[in-house]
Order: structure tokens, then C-alpha cells, then sequence
């Protein structure tokens, strides 16, 4: 799987990942929980709740790779698409679209791309810590992601993944294959 947002800045690391046909891409921001009261939505705080009053790093979505386009005129047929437009398609980096699969191969009940609805086992952000730092999984921990990623925690038993940055390249693993199922399904 693949963390973050895939935009032209994501380009060299997915390009060294090697996305293919197949892999999936999991997507995560930031959430806090918010309540709709006399018509106007606030955040949710003193519950005494971790998970409903701390802004939290959750897993939102994902998206099976279907078709990897690499060619400006081929791009340029995908006009809803961001990334259709000239800006990407007239510079000189490299820009690649992923388009999703219809569905996903390993449930052909779900379509290849989705929006998840939010279940704590999908909240990055450790219990009792801020949003950056995260429950500690093999899955995702430093020797696991492809290129160079720093683990910042003070403490062992957590990742601390802070700044401005828009993807994780994981290692390929049967163990990451049925975490990034268990996220979806």
C-alpha cells in the first residue's frame, strides 16, 4: 500500500516505489469530530473521549491502481481529472495519473476506489498523544517504508511522522497485504 495524497509532488517517490497495475493506495488526513447543533457544526471537545475530542490522523479512503497513464495526450482524454489539465500535462517533470479499478480484486463486491467510513482500528493517531504521533505497527514503521523516513517519537513504543509530506511507500508483505485488507473490508 501507498499512505498519503498523490499529487505531481509524490511523483519521484511513487515512481521509486514502482506502483503497478494492482497496488492500493490508503489515504489519511486529519479529522476531529464535530456535532451539528442550532444549525451550525462544532468540534466535539471534554467528553472525556480521547477518540471524539483530539484531532486525529485517520485512514478516510482508498484506491486500487487500474490503469497507470504516463503519456500528456493520453492525459489530456481525462478532463475531470486534476491532473488532465496543462499545467501537469506541458511540464517538464514527469506527470502520471492513477485511475482506479473498477472493482477491487481481492472483494468484487467493492468498487476499486472508496470512501471509508470512520472505525477506530483506522485512526493512525496513538490513544492519549497527538495526531502525529501514531500507534506503532510493523506494517508502517520505518524499516518497513520504501525510501528514507525518520522515526521522531521520544518513545519506542510509538511513530512520531510529523511535517508536511503526502506519502508512505510500503514494503510489499503478506502481513501489510491483510492489514490493508482489514482497513477496507
Amino acid at each position: 500500500p501507498i499512505f498519503g495524497q498523490v499529487n505531481s509532488s509524490a511523483v519521484y517517490l511513487l515512481n521509486n516505489v514502482k506502483v503497478e497495475v494492482g497496488d492500493l493506495f490508503l489515504f489519511f488526513g486529519n479529522y476531529h469530530k464535530v456535532k451539528y447543533t442550532n444549525g451550525k457544526y462544532q468540534y466535539v471537545n471534554k467528553t472525556g473521549d480521547f477518540y471524539s475530542d483530539n484531532d486525529l490522523q485517520v485512514i478516510w479512503g482508498y484506491m486500487q491502481v487500474g490503469n497507470i497513464i504516463k503519456d500528456p495526450e493520453e492525459q489530456r482524454k481525462y478532463c475531470w481529472h486534476p491532473h488532465s489539465s496543462n499545467i501537469y500535462t506541458n511540464e517538464s517533470h514527469s506527470n502520471v495519473m492513477f485511475l482506479a479499478s473498477n472493482k477491487l480484486s481481492f472483494n468484487e463486491n467493492l468498487p476499486g476506489a472508496g470512501v471509508l467510513k470512520y472505525r477506530e482500528d483506522r485512526v493512525l493517531t496513538a490513544p492519549n498523544c497527538n495526531k502525529a504521533t501514531w500507534i506503532k505497527r510493523p506494517i508502517y514503521d520505518v524499516e518497513s517504508i520504501v525510501g528514507n523516513r525518520k522515526n521522531s517519537s521520544k518513545k519506542p513504543e510509538y511513530i512520531y511522522y510529523a511535517g508536511i509530506w503526502q506519502e508512505l511507500g510500503l514494503q510489499n508483505s503478506s502481513e501489510c497485504e491483510e492489514w490493508a485488507k482489514s482497513i477496507i473490508l
